[in-house]
């Protein structure tokens, strides 16, 4: 009787949610939810399936659906998955509709913000935005940062800061610092909206970015204002930090601008740092060439790595030829390999380069660079490359055990 029971429902269930939703167009009298509008007979099939699902707990699993039960119920899932597919798609379709009728009587920056904060749709934002601004609103971001407070939500925040960076001028670019600021302290949406700021790309920011560096007193600000200059960097950015290093008032203020250039650390950025490395020298490097020097240890590219051994020759500080060969010991680009090779086994090469070049071998695995440093710790006529050789064959050695 129970499983007869049940194929009844199952049945009923699935007749009752194929013939509501094949119908073309809902209900005109609709029982209004939380989760949208609902008829009366999507909550009949709602019922059935709580009778199934009464009747199955029922049995504790002594009776299972025979086949015809079991092609009943795979019938009722699908016409419920089916049915509320469309449900969903026309209750889509009217708030899209509803959206695009409140969107078209947006006329201020402030309205615009209201719409936001009502419907948190985003890209009609934006669209709107762009076409004030186009339509000579030119001071429309700055008017919806002024309407900004701490009691709007993160998400309506992020959203603006979107469209500010979506914008991506220096102005709208300000007026993100803004939104930034206002976000709660440690919360993620403070952390993303720095990464959204990180990586601008406009040129035309880099004066706004080098004021955020210099002039907060938040450390968060700085780095990400430091970080979105190394991302936009290009001849005229590089140009722009070694004429604010070289003209800082104080050790502060050229410290950051060095500081900069450690962020540089994308290959495509080689070239600006070696700029920086080959402009700025005058017979040893100074802090922001050093800079230079260890970020392109840490790229580690071949071309990087050439500079790099290439600016070690001239230098006269010991100091400077030290943190040269400490960026050196950093590369472990497998670009580099052959390299830091030959330039560890040339004994025409300064010693204290080619101890740095088998520092670094110990960045490889060791069957790419252990008979090397097996031949050079066993045959090599100098105590200190035997040395070295010796202590980078250990390394790597111990770190294969580990595999």
């Amino acid at each position: 009787m129970v499983v007869i029971t049940v194929v009844i429902l199952l049945i009923v269930g699935a007749f009752l949610a194929l013939r509501h939703f094949t119908r073309q167009d809902l209900p005109d009298k609709a029982v209004k939810t939380d989760h949208g509008d609902m008829s009366g007979t999507t909550m009949g099939t709602q019922a059935v399936a709580a009778a199934v699902d009464k009747a199955r707990a029922g049995r504790r699993g002594k009776v299972s659906l025979s086949a015809a039960g079991k092609t009943a119920l795979a019938k009722y899932e699908s016409a419920v998955e089916a049915g509320t597919n469309v449900v969903m798609q026309k209750q889509e379709e009217a708030v899209r509709k509803q959206q695009a009728v409140m969107l078209a009587a947006v006329k201020t920056p402030k309205q615009l913000l209201d719409y936001l904060r009502k419907t948190g749709d985003y890209d009609g934002a934006v669209k709107k935005l762009k076409e004030l601004i186009g339509r000579g609103r030119e001071s429309a971001i700055e008017e919806i940062t002024k309407e900004l407070s701490p009691q709007d939500s993160e998400d309506v925040l992020m959203f603006v800061g979107l469209m500010f960076a979506d914008i991506g001028t220096a102005k709208a670019m300000n007026s993100l610092f803004s939104v930034f600021d206002i976000l709660p302290e440690n919360s993620d949406a403070k952390r993303d909206m720095g990464e959204i700021i990180a990586t601008v790309t406009n040129t035309d920011c880099k004066l706004l970015m080098v004021e955020k560096m210099l002039s907060s007193a938040d450390t968060d600000t700085s780095d990400i204002a430091q970080r979105a200059l190394a991302n936009m960097a290009n001849r005229d950015v590089m140009l722009a930090l070694l004429d604010g290093y070289l003209n800082a008032p104080n050790p502060r203020e050229r410290e950051l601008f060095a500081d900069t250039v450690r962020h540089m650390r994308q290959p495509e950025m080689v070239p600006a740092l070696k700029y920086i490395v080959d402009g700025e020298r005058n017979g040893d490097l100074d802090t922001i060439g050093l800079a230079a020097c260890d970020t392109l240890g840490i790229i580690g590219t071949r071309e990087a790595t050439e500079c790099l051994i290439q600016s070690y020759v001239g230098l006269t500080n010991p100091a400077t030829a030290s943190a040269v060969c400490a960026a050196v010991q950093k590369v472990y680009n497998p670009e580099s390999l052959s390299l830091i090779l030959e330039t560890a086994r040339d004994s025409a090469v300064p010693e204290a380069l080619r101890l740095a070049s088998i520092s670094a071998l110990r960045n490889y695995d060791y069957g790419l660079v252990g008979e090397v440093l097996q031949e050079m710790a066993n045959n090599s006529r100098e105590v200190q490359i035997r040395q070295a050789a010796g202590r980078s064959l250990e390394h790597v050695m111990r770190y294969r055990a580990r595999e």
